[in-house]
């Protein structure tokens, strides 16, 4: 009898291995997700989120300490470099203004009190120029004020926008200036003053991708300075701010501008880290996994960790690419290739996407899809009671299959609640334009934000791996990784919406 008993439960573990392995040829997805443990991620992010790693800011060598570990991650698991190397280099400039001297009519104007900027300009002469109010700053704008005052050689000024419907980037505003021989554009800040975290980050040096540099000085008002400012000039601010969404008037302003600006720039590079698994029968096409592995580094004494921001989402790529690689090595591979991309200089500005999308190592007319992942391990306040949810945000914006497939699998596999609110470009925090998918999506790439929200936390010293949510990270992980081969697998086009 005992020799017979245990002649049956082998049998019965030898059927239930066979039935497990033929339900993982079946449904790989299911059993390569559940690779993916709480453990593993809670390490990974433990590491990436320990005082070692110094902040892991852009270009320093924490940075390069967090690199390094995503790189031998990668190797471990058997990913085989792309054509040699597991990082694309980002150049970019660390840009400190040695001196930033403005006079308006003769009067001389204090930094932080009356001005900032973000010194993404270069060195700067300007002696007695006039100038010009621009309303909002729209190409509109921008056409009548040329027409009535000529912007050539000219300052402009412009009213942020910043809580107005289908009003252009001041990027975009800036080029339009540049564009009509504009010397400089003032923007007056929605707000009475400045905050102490922007005045800080003003006050340090900046980091840049050289190309990127805008091609006029920008500083930045505040509302209660311009309303004075503008008395001078002739022109009613304050009645103008009431009005003015029935009334987008151009002015021609009484005030004459003195501007200096010498900058010291040095030569610097962070790197992007890189995991590539090829596809089969469509393995030209692209999809790209993205999380930005920087934080904001050393601030005096007190080291900004980043846990939740982003070691939660690069914690996730890294597990997602061992679960496809495994997938691989045991014959289950799939129809596109991923590019799994660990970003740099996201606090800096996305430098490390949008220098991927000036110099792609892949076409972006090969890029099927986006997925990026930033920030996935606590809840909002508006989720107290129920932490098993995600926002999407972008995902119908080019292509409304891309959000129907998020649907449809995280219907099949792991019931999150998808949370849509932030999923506008009108928000007035602006999170679709703020992190690494978006110079994808400029330039037409179907492109998703993953996103648990923002919390007291959030780009604060106490951002720090014992207040992580990891049965979360380990959930919407999963859902990532449901997405990621769905999108790796199927059979239908992420067409673009029609204009």
């Amino acid at each position: 009898m005992f020799k017979v008993k245990h002649i049956q439960i082998f049998l019965l573990y030898i059927c239930l291995l066979a039935v497990k392995q033929t339900t993982a040829q079946q449904n790989p997805s299911k059993y390569l997700a559940e690779s993916i443990t709480v453990s593993a991620l809670k390490k990974h992010i433990q590491v990436l989120a320990s005082d070692e790693m110094e902040g892991r800011e852009n270009g320093k060598s924490g940075q390069k300490k967090a690199a390094a570990y995503i790189m031998q991650q990668f190797s471990n698991a058997g990913i085989t470099p792309l054509m040699g190397n597991y990082f694309q280099d980002v150049p970019f400039i660390e840009t400190v203004p040695e001196k930033i001297k403005i006079k308006i009519n003769g009067h001389p104007l204090a930094f932080i009190k009356d001005f900032e900027h973000f010194k993404d300009f270069d060195n700067t002469l300007i002696s007695q120029a006039k100038s010009v109010f621009v309303s909002y700053g729209s190409k509109k704008n921008f056409k009548d004020a040329d027409k009535s005052f000529n912007i050539k050689n000219k300052v402009v000024f412009m009213a942020g926008g910043s809580s107005v419907k289908d009003i252009p980037s001041i990027k975009q505003r800036t080029k339009y200036a540049h564009k009509l021989g504009a010397k400089a554009v003032f923007v007056i800040e929605d707000a009475g003053g400045f905050t102490s975290d922007s005045s800080y980050l003003m006050e340090r040096e900046q980091k840049l991708i050289r190309e990127y540099l805008n091609p006029v000085p920008v500083f930045f008002i505040a509302q209660d300075f311009a309303d004075s400012l503008f008395k001078v000039a002739g022109f009613n601010l304050k009645k103008w701010t009431k009005k003015r969404l029935k009334k987008k008037k151009t002015q021609r302003l009484n005030l004459t501008l003195d501007i200096e600006v010498n900058m010291v720039n040095k030569n610097q590079k962070g790197e992007n880290v890189l995991a590539f698994i090829p596809g089969n029968e469509l393995k030209s096409e692209i999809v790209v996994l993205l999380a930005h592995y920087d934080h904001l580094g050393i601030r005096g004494k007190t080291t900004f960790n980043g846990a939740d921001d982003n070691a939660t989402g690069t914690a996730a790529l890294i597990e997602i690419a061992k679960s496809l690689q495994l997938a691989k090595s045991k014959g289950n591979g799939f129809k596109r290739s991923i590019l799994i991309m660990l970003t740099t200089g996201e606090e800096k500005g996305l430098l490390g996407s949008k220098y991927y999308v000036k110099h792609p190592l892949f076409s972006l007319e090969q890029t099927f899809a986006v997925l990026n992942v930033d920030m996935i391990g606590r809840s909002d306040d508006l989720h107290k009671n129920n932490s098993k949810y995600i926002y999407l945000v972008g995902a119908d914006f080019i292509s409304p299959a891309l959000q129907q497939i998020c649907e449809t699998q995280n219907n099949k596999y792991t019931n999150l609640t998808l949370d849509y609110t932030y999923n506008t470009k009108n928000h007035p925090d602006r999170f679709y334009f703020r992190s690494d998918h978006y110079p994808f999506a400029k330039r037409g790439v179907p492109s998703v934000f993953y996103f648990s929200g923002v919390h007291k936390d959030y780009h604060q010293s106490s951002d720090t791996a014992e207040k992580i949510d990891y049965q979360k990270v380990q959930l919407v992980t999963q859902f990532i990784f449901h997405t990621a081969w769905g999108l790796l697998n199927t059979s239908q086009s992420l067409t673009p919406k029609k204009p």
